[in-house]
């Protein structure tokens, strides 16, 4: 029992617990306030939480080198609490169920956002993370929230530009101020990444000013 315990708190570790529940909880609100209810808001909630847990479980598989080399033993990955195949096998599961359930919420041109953002965020992870280009996944993730939820309203409706560009600037924002906290060790192994270019300071000051 001690043991299927610490598999299931290493889970949720690996998924970034707080931004997965934060991601969700804020998109299910907006939906709700714009008007989703029923099943379709149910399969909505399920479909923002499993990408995000797909994204966050990749996110550590793809960097367990890394987090190995740093000394992250926080890490479940690092501290062999959960093995990389399984952790892989999860996230795939995640992606499988998000890629459904966002059609089944959203209809088609709904559906086609929510996977567009959830494959930005993969992209992320598996080829920009440590790229100059690392902020625009979360710029491509975050312009998409708004269209999944209008297009996905009965009747559909086109999101409003300024709610996008708020999207914009919140993800790109969120993606300075995670990567500052590892900057020392990136920087000491020649990793990349934007905040990397730009140093703490910059980044920092980019982040507040978005």
């Amino acid at each position: 029992m001690r043991r299927q315990l610490a598999v299931a708190r290493g889970f949720a570790v690996a998924c970034h617990l707080i931004p997965t529940i934060s991601v969700t909880a804020i998109v299910s609100l907006l939906a709700f306030r714009a008007g989703w209810s029923g099943p379709a808001f149910s399969l909505l909630v399920i479909a923002v939480l499993t990408g995000q847990l797909s994204v966050g479980w990749s996110n550590d598989a793809v960097d367990a080198p890394i987090d190995r080399a740093a000394g992250r033993i926080a890490k479940p990955l690092v501290a062999g609490v959960i093995s990389l195949r399984s952790l892989w096998a999860a996230a795939f599961t995640a992606l499988a169920i998000t890629a459904v359930t966002s059609f089944l919420a959203a209809g088609l041109v709904g559906g086609v956002f929510q996977v567009i953002a959830v494959a930005s965020a993969w992209l992320y992870n598996l080829r920009l993370s440590r790229t100059t280009w690392s902020w625009l996944p979360y710029a491509v993730s975050f312009a998409c929230v708004t269209p999944f939820i209008t297009f996905g309203l009965n009747p559909s409706q086109p999101p409003a530009l300024w709610a996008i560009a708020v999207f914009v600037c919140t993800g790109v924002a969120a993606h300075l101020a995670n990567a500052l906290p590892d900057l020392s060790s990136d920087q000491a192994r020649g990793l990349g990444g934007l905040v990397a270019r730009l140093g703490s300071v910059r980044a920092l000051h980019l982040a507040l000013i978005l």
